[in-house]
């Protein structure tokens, strides 16, 4: 009578047992990814190489090995673009996939949306809008409603810059559509400022006259009108 030699069982499946669906910052580590590897039978099976990938992050190894309860474990930090990140965990034929909600991070940064346009008129609003926003450290638009601050620099002495300078964020982007510069010349520049971060500034501004009015003269002696350009 031979004896009972026990055959090593192959993986035929892969699940997830925790670390699904996770919400977290860019840049955290998530709990662990954690898959159990069995057989055709539902059995744990021990010792199998589970091999992992990731999209937005970085895991904290590239495989794995089973337990004798058929489980492997793994880590991941991730990458700093909001949105979506993924790892996918596999043994031959099969595969489980881990689907990460990436939120922005903290108020790191301050970038112009919409830049300082490169000429404008004395006296007028500048256009388009200057829009600032607010950033995580990835670049990320946050939906902070920190203040933000506009000043004018450069351009000729005794220049100012008028209009509503500071601005509450809405959904991490403050908007200043009412500033006006009230000289002529070359140089300008805007800088924008809030609590907490580096200043940054615009792209240089021309301004020139602004368009010249019109004076009405009228001759009550005679009933006639002329036009003229106002003098400025």
């Amino acid at each position: 009578m031979f004896p009972e030699t026990a055959l090593a069982a192959s993986a035929s499946g892969i699940t997830i047992v925790a670390g699904a669906g996770q919400s977290a910052r860019i840049l955290s580590v998530l709990s662990p990814f954690v898959v159990r590897v069995t057989d055709d039978g539902g059995n744990p099976v021990a010792n199998v190489t589970v091999t992992r990938t990731a999209t937005n992050g970085t895991l904290a190894s590239a495989a794995t090995k089973t337990d004798a309860t058929g489980q492997a474990s793994n880590t991941m930090t991730l990458g700093t673009v909001a949105g979506t990140a993924s790892a996918v965990a596999s043994v031959p034929g099969r595969s489980a996939t881990f689907s990460v909600t990436v939120l922005t991070g903290i108020v790191a940064k301050i970038e112009f949306k919409t830049n300082a346009p490169a000429s404008g008129e004395s006296g007028v609003s500048l256009s388009p809008p200057v829009r600032v926003a607010l950033e995580d450290v990835g670049g990320n638009q946050t939906a902070a409603t920190n203040l933000v601050s506009i000043a004018l620099s450069g351009g000729p002495t005794g220049a100012a810059l008028t209009g509503t300078l500071t601005r509450a964020a809405v959904a991490g982007i403050a908007t200043f559509d009412d500033l006006k510069i009230d000289k002529t010349g070359s140089g300008y520049t805007l800088v924008a400022s809030s609590a907490g971060v580096s200043n940054i500034t615009s792209t240089p501004i021309t301004v020139g006259f602004g368009a010249p009015g019109r004076l009405m003269i009228v001759s009550w002696g005679t009933n006639r009108r002329t036009e003229r350009p106002e003098p400025r």
